[in-house]
């Protein structure tokens, strides 16, 4: 298969346009404007023509991208938090959505439903991450209180606070057993 110039100088307004819709977390309605439209499309562009160069066992790339982004469609929308959300991870079992906000909670939500499960309140700032535990029993939330929490899934309970970051705690993650943050 090979891919046509017309292909290949649409993907990256597709690219852009895509990202558009999924709003990454760091693009801002501040930022959502032509000019950074313009600059998301040049980095793009750049992007796919290192890796076609510089990868040449990926040298359809753009083509893969074009083929397979035109069919990503929205499925549902889950509505509840009051800010930007900043993290959605999936359960491990796949049948739970998490979300972390900087409205300063963590919501569940049934995947299939779209029905909100449970709310966890607790920090005092912006929830920045959340994670399921391995056996997704547990959930790790790290904010800008400069604390991480552990919750209960099905109770929604606070289990504990890890206090001592000295900034706000982006990031966190269970060990694969799960015993460890």
């Amino acid at each position: 298969m090979t891919t046509t110039a017309n292909e290949k100088e649409n993907t990256a307004p597709q690219l852009v346009r895509y990202l558009s819709i999924i709003e990454c977390p760091f693009w801002t309605d501040r930022q959502k404007n032509k000019q950074s439209e313009e600059q998301m499309e040049t980095i793009l562009q750049n992007w796919l023509r290192i890796v076609n160069i510089k990868q040449g066992w990926i040298y359809d790339l753009d083509k893969i991208v074009t083929k397979y982004a035109k069919h990503f469609q929205l499925l549902k929308v889950l509505r509840g938090h009051q800010s930007e959300i900043r993290k959605v991870r999936i359960s491990p079992d796949g049948r739970k959505v998490l979300s972390a906000s900087h409205d300063g909670t963590i919501r569940l939500w049934d995947i299939v439903s779209g029905v909100q499960i449970q709310i966890f309140e607790g920090h005092s700032d912006w929830v920045l991450v959340a994670e399921f535990s391995p056996y997704g029993d547990i959930i790790a939330s790290g904010s800008s209180d400069k604390t991480i929490r552990l919750w209960d899934v099905k109770t929604g309970k606070e289990l504990m606070i890890l206090r001592g970051h000295l900034y706000p705690v982006w990031c966190v993650n269970f060990s694969p057993d799960g015993n460890n943050i």
